[in-house]
C-alpha cells in the first residue's frame, strides 16, 4: 500500500527518502559514487587481463624466433658459395691469360698488347685508317702481329711464334677456300635460274 500525503498528493516513501538525503548527505554521495567505482574497477581487471594476454603473446613470438633465426645460416651459406664459383672463375681466367703461351685468340696478340688505330693525314689515303700494335699502351708501334711476337720473344724470352702459326692456320681452315665459295655460288645461280626466267636486259628494262 501507497501512503499520500493529504495535502500535496505525494508519496509517503519519496518525501521519507529526501528528507533523509537531506539530512545524511554523505549517504547519498557514497551510494552515486559506488556505481562509478565498480565501473573503474571493472575497467581497470579488463585492462590488466588484456596486458597479460599481450605479454603471453610476446612470449611466445619470441620462442618461436630462434627457429626462424636457424633457419637464416642455411640461406647464407649458399651466397658465399655461389661467391666461391664466381670468384675461382675469375682465377681461372687470370691463371690462363698469365700461363706462358699465352696469345688472345681474336687479336693473336701476347699479353699487354693491345691494336691502335691511325689515320692517313696526307697522300692518296687521306683519311683512311691503318692499324698499329702497342705494348700497354707506350712504346713504339709495331707494323704486323709477326714484328709483335718477336718483340715479345726479346723482351721476355718466350718464342710464341710456333703457337702464332698453328692459331692463324687453324683460322683459315675455318674460312672456306675460294674454290668451295665458287662451287656454293654457281649452286645458288642454278637455283635461281630453276626457279625463276633468265634476267635479261629487256626484263630489266621493264622494271618500274
Amino acid at each position: 500500500m501507497k501512503l499520500i500525503s493529504d495535502q500535496t498528493g505525494e508519496d509517503m516513501q519519496k518525501l521519507l527518502r529526501r528528507s533523509m538525503d537531506i539530512r545524511n548527505p554523505s549517504k547519498t554521495k557514497r551510494a552515486k559514487a559506488e556505481p562509478k567505482a565498480k565501473a573503474e574497477a571493472a575497467a581497470k581487471a579488463k585492462a590488466k587481463s588484456s596486458a597479460r594476454v599481450t605479454k603471453e603473446e610476446e612470449v611466445d613470438e619470441e620462442k618461436e624466433q630462434p627457429t626462424e633465426k636457424s633457419e637464416a645460416p642455411a640461406e647464407s651459406a649458399v651466397e658465399p658459395a655461389a661467391k666461391t664459383d664466381v670468384s675461382a672463375t675469375k682465377s681461372r681466367k687470370r691463371r690462363k691469360e698469365m700461363d706462358p703461351g699465352y696469345l688472345d685468340p681474336d687479336t693473336f696478340l701476347p699479353k699487354g698488347w693491345s691494336t691502335v688505330e691511325k689515320q692517313y693525314k696526307t697522300g692518296g689515303y687521306k683519311g683512311k685508317t691503318y692499324v698499329r700494335f702497342q705494348y700497354n699502351g707506350e712504346g713504339a708501334l709495331m707494323s704486323s702481329i709477326s714484328a709483335v711476337i718477336n718483340r715479345h720473344h726479346e723482351m721476355t724470352g718466350e718464342d710464341l711464334m710456333p703457337l702464332y702459326l698453328q692459331m692463324r692456320a687453324e683460322k683459315k681452315a675455318q674460312v672456306p677456300s675460294a674454290e668451295v665459295r665458287k662451287e656454293k655460288r654457281e649452286q645458288h645461280v642454278a637455283l635461281y635460274r630453276a626457279r625463276f626466267p633468265a634476267l635479261t636486259g629487256a626484263m630489266v628494262c621493264a622494271f618500274p
